[in-house]
């Protein structure tokens, strides 16, 4: 609903504003704009379910992204 975007638009920028890391991944065939969303525009990606053959690479880049803005814990 219109609301519930408009609800998850405002938390996330809340999020944002307080120095949080945002990363988006839609999952589904369709091509969903969760970019609004995002901290960066390249923190938002589109897993395809019909398309096996994309995971590796895009748990990669997810794995990347996190440990460029986030810490190991140990």
């Amino acid at each position: 609903s219109a609301e519930g975007v408009s609800a998850a638009v405002n938390a996330t920028a809340d999020l944002r504003n307080t120095g949080k890391n945002i990363l988006t991944v839609a999952v589904g065939d369709e091509n969903f704009d969760l970019k609004p969303l995002a901290s960066k525009p390249d923190y938002d990606s589109n897993l395809p379910v019909s398309s096996e053959e994309t995971y590796p690479l895009l748990a990669k880049k997810i794995i990347s992204q996190l440990l460029q803005i986030g810490q190991v814990c140990r």
